[in-house]
Formats: C-alpha cells, structure tokens, sequence
C-alpha cells in the first residue's frame, strides 16, 4: 500500500513541476533518465518528453495540469487528468490562435527504483484541433 501512494505522489510531483515550470528537474529524480515515453503515436526517452512539455509551454504559456483521478492497475497508475490553457504561441507549424482550450488527457506510468521508468500519455488531439479551430484533422501537435 505505501508503494501506491509513493507512486501516486510521484506523479503527483511531476504535474506540480511541470505546472511550475520546472519539468527540467523532474529528469533523475522523479523520472528515469532511461524512460520509455510514449505520447499518442510518437515514442521517444527523456528528450522527447522534455521537448513535448516545453513546446506545449511555449504554446500554452498558461497552461495548468489538473488531476482528476489516479487508479493504480497492477503495477501501472493511470492518471487522468485536465490540461487547460490558451493558444498564445507556436506549436509547429501552427500560429498562435488566442484561443482557450480544456482537454482530457490519461497518463499511465510505471516505476522502478521510486522513479518513472515507463510514460504512456494519451490525447485527443482532434478535440484540441477543434478547439482550436482547426478542423478535425491536427497538423502536427
């Protein structure tokens, strides 16, 4: 039991870091520089989780994410969680919309040696196109 709830906290550290816009840190001391990320269908390590936050900072430089739920699953944590902020920046080849946007997000995460070893984030991505008034199909979020 107090695994789950040092896995929960965990997570619960990396929303605070990446809320403060401190997800930099986060790398060697909440999630393993050796990560397994994976955001939709892109799969990468510890850069590509870095660069996926900071060009959704750079995008939604008020951006906030909120937790809804954590459900621990065996050795998995499946958090959902809220992500809402407004469109002022690039984001690829996207211009800034000025747009507000208030998406779902799932985050499921393992751990070994009480850090993430394991990111499998899920995103609607045709629901923040519309949002942002872009139609169904996202260029390149």
């Amino acid at each position: 039991m107090m695994h789950d709830e040092k896995h929960k906290q965990i997570v619960r550290q990396v929303v605070e870091a990446v809320n403060g816009n401190q997800y930099g840190d986060a790398i060697g001391r909440l999630i393993s520089p050796q990560v397994i990320y994976r955001h939709n269908d892109k799969a990468g390590g510890a850069n590509e989780w870095v660069t996926n936050i900071r060009d959704s900072r750079i995008a939604f430089p008020d951006s906030r994410l909120t937790i809804v739920s954590q459900t621990l699953e065996g050795d998995r944590l499946i958090t959902c969680y809220q992500f809402t902020g407004t469109h002022t920046g690039p984001r690829g080849e996207i211009p800034p919309t000025g747009k507000r946007v208030e998406i779902t997000g799932v985050v499921t995460t393992r751990l070994e040696n009480d850090m993430i070893a394991e990111l499998d984030e899920q995103v609607d991505e045709v629901v923040l196109a519309q949002q942002l008034g872009l139609g169904d199909e996202p260029p390149g979020l």
